[in-house]
């Protein structure tokens, strides 16, 4: 009897599984999440970079469904501290875009802050709901970089052909290229803002020089549609030391980018969110400049549905 307990589940087991996996009700195949997807922006840096030694904040804000919000501070390896500000966009859902916007929602070149692009981009159908500096400029508000904004194309210049630029073309899927790139793809693009430095191409990490350290603006995205739109403080010691483009690198490769770019930064670097309750449009990171810097152009974040 007792060598009849023993073997009895192991018999019995592989007959339960085999009835479980031939019962109709059990066939129909339901996706399991992938762990990894699930996983928030800090997870994936510490888990796939040397760049985190503990983390002193962190928190997650739905803004709507499709759009995330992520604020995350963390000290390096020599115990530096860090702020990141990440905007996370699924461009699969029909009802959201990125846009081009400018100063005044005008087509002419000027100068204003992100909060105030963001404000006169806001309208009854295009409820923006977040934004980020873009492009370097030049005096008078120039940008550096090509233009087109709703179809319209404003710029097809570069300062330099080693330049990038980001953009969504006519489906609203999201596109990086270089300089020399943009004649050909233009007739395709519904948005484009000029970048600098690549950061990720084709999935893999770009080699760059640079190894200083500053307030840093950045896009990328993903091959399933998925843009981030990141900025790093920098330039304060006690709050955010900034991040060299190595370590964007590292960043937009863990969170699963594709392409990503460096945009302009410095004191430029802005990140701002819309207030629901008092209708305003926050600056959510420290400008190294003390206040919001007049920019050329932003990305903000659209919503055709009412927030």
């Amino acid at each position: 009897m007792k060598f009849l307990k023993l073997i009895l589940p192991v018999f019995i087991f592989p007959v339960m599984l085999a009835c479980s996996e031939s019962n109709p009700a059990e066939e129909i195949s339901v996706p399991k999440p992938d762990p990894v997807s699930l996983q928030g922006p800090i997870e994936k840096i510490k888990s796939n970079t040397l760049l985190v030694k503990t983390v002193s904040f962190d928190t997650t804000i739905v803004i709507r469904e499709g759009v995330k919000q992520y604020q995350i501070q963390y000290l390096n390896p020599d115990d530096q501290p860090l702020s990141l500000y990440i905007l996370e966009v699924d461009l699969n859902r029909p009802e959201l875009s990125i846009q081009n916007s400018m100063p005044n929602n005008s087509t002419t070149f000027a100068l204003q802050t992100v909060p105030r692009i963001a404000q006169f981009e806001q309208a009854e159908g295009n409820h923006v709901l977040a934004a980020v500096n873009a492009d370097y400029f030049l005096a008078g508000g120039v940008p550096w970089g090509a233009v087109i904004k709703r179809g319209t194309v404003l710029k097809t210049t570069f300062e330099n052909s080693k330049h990038t630029w980001f953009g969504l073309d006519k489906t609203g899927a999201p596109l990086i290229g270089a300089a020399p790139d943009f004649i050909t793809a233009q007739p395709n693009l519904q948005i484009a803002v000029g970048g600098k430095e690549p950061l990720v191409e084709k999935g893999f990490g770009t080699f760059n020089t640079n190894s200083a350290r500053e307030p840093r603006t950045i896009v990328g995205y993903t091959d399933k549609k998925i843009v981030y739109l990141m900025v790093a403080d920098g330039r304060q010691a006690s709050h955010s030391i900034g991040m060299t483009l190595k370590e964007l690198t590292q960043v937009m490769l863990a969170l699963g980018a594709k392409e990503a770019i460096n945009l302009d930064g410095g004191g430029s670097a802005t990140f701002v969110v819309k207030n629901k309750e008092k209708g305003t449009y926050d600056v959510l990171n420290k400008p190294s400049d003390g206040s919001p810097r007049s920019v050329a152009n932003a990305l903000t974040v659209i919503s055709s549905l009412t927030n």
